[in-house]
């Protein structure tokens, strides 16, 4: 039993490994949501325009425009070509413009194709009924990966790294322009938490090599079911995402969670050998999804989430370390019973 024990952890740690390197940096991210150290903000429309709401979100990753009143606004590529129109017919796009080739990722890595002509005449595609958009725009976040030169000179000082970034609209045949900032935040200081981290794995460690290590690991899953869903619930209210997209995202942290709490529940009311293997994979499930998932969370100032980002800190830092300390107590008691499995025969005197 005990070998068939050890080859499913064993299936279940490549497993997670595999997926955990499949997952992108946050593994809660709603809808794409990462942690970030940049913010972008609107400051004003100009003119004001009855009907239109225009706003940053996932911190700036995307733009998201409603309008709600007559005719149509149009938003303009990158080279004044008309990119997106939004009216009542729905949302449509110009799959010419090269703003959808340049906008399907967060940071371009090649040139649009030639097919991709801002004087090209439009080709409208309608990609909703709605009247809500939501695109990538360049203009409006930080594209390049290393940081600009007064935030390497100071990064632990807030300060703006794009002044008055602007994307121009059209209602009708007005021009009206969006203007905000980008701003950069500083993040919190990694050794912090690492020390966090390092003190609940020395501290669930310690407490497992006491006669009470059942006790140890029921009360370690127990804290780690419940931060974890915390976690989770503030993950799933961040963002404009459909709920079941966001759940998609943390379905790796719900498995983490219910293997804990079952594994909590049977080390309450079982014998605790029996429940250990369960303890392992709980306290590994815990480790890789609801702490290397998120390690970006430890390092970056703004968490995609409605609960404080020191908040989520904490649990990162749960996760990692009484996950941890949950998979070595367990894994010092995954071998068989002492005991003889029947009384001795004559030949044990």
């Amino acid at each position: 039993m005990v070998r068939v024990h050890r080859g499913v952890v064993a299936a279940l740690i490549a497993l997670g490994t595999v997926a955990v390197g499949a997952t992108p940096a946050y593994a809660h991210g709603a809808g794409g949501a990462q942690p970030t150290n940049y913010k972008t903000t609107i400051s004003r429309i100009s003119p004001k325009v009855e009907g239109l709401r225009v706003r940053p979100v996932d911190f700036g990753a995307r733009l998201e425009l409603t309008y709600t009143g007559p005719g149509t606004v149009t938003v303009e590529g990158y080279d004044g070509e008309p990119f997106l129109r939004v009216g009542r017919g729905g949302v449509f796009r110009n799959e010419r413009s090269p703003a959808t080739f340049l906008n399907r990722s967060s940071v371009p890595a090649v040139a649009p194709p030639a097919r991709f002509d801002p004087e090209a005449p439009p080709e409208w595609r309608r990609v909703s009924t709605g009247r809500t958009v939501r695109w990538h725009d360049h203009r409006a976040h930080w594209m390049a990966s290393e940081p600009p030169d007064a935030v390497k000179a100071d990064p632990w000082y807030c300060q703006v790294v794009i002044d008055g970034w602007e994307v121009p609209l059209l209602h009708g045949d007005r021009r009206v322009t969006v203007t905000g900032d980008v701003t950069w935040f500083p993040p919190p200081r990694p050794w912090r938490w690492a020390a966090v981290v390092a003190a609940a794995t020395v501290a669930a460690v310690g407490a497992g090599l006491t006669r009470r290590w059942p006790a140890v690991l029921l009360v370690a899953l127990a804290v780690l079911s419940v931060t974890e869903t915390l976690h989770l619930v503030g993950a799933l209210r961040f963002g404009v995402e459909p709920v079941t997209t966001r759940f998609a995202s943390g379905v790796y942290s719900f498995g983490a969670i219910v293997a804990s709490a079952v594994a909590a529940i049977g080390l309450a009311r079982r014998p605790a050998r029996d429940v250990t293997p369960l303890a392992f994979v709980a306290g590994l499930a815990m480790f890789l999804a609801g702490g290397v998932g998120d390690l970006a969370t430890l390092g970056k100032a703004l968490v995609p989430s409605t609960l404080p980002a020191t908040a989520n800190r904490v649990f990162v830092a749960m996760a990692l370390g009484l996950g941890m300390g949950v998979v070595i107590t367990a894994a010092r008691h995954l071998r068989p019973d002492p005991r003889p499995a029947g009384p001795p025969g004559p030949d044990r005197r």
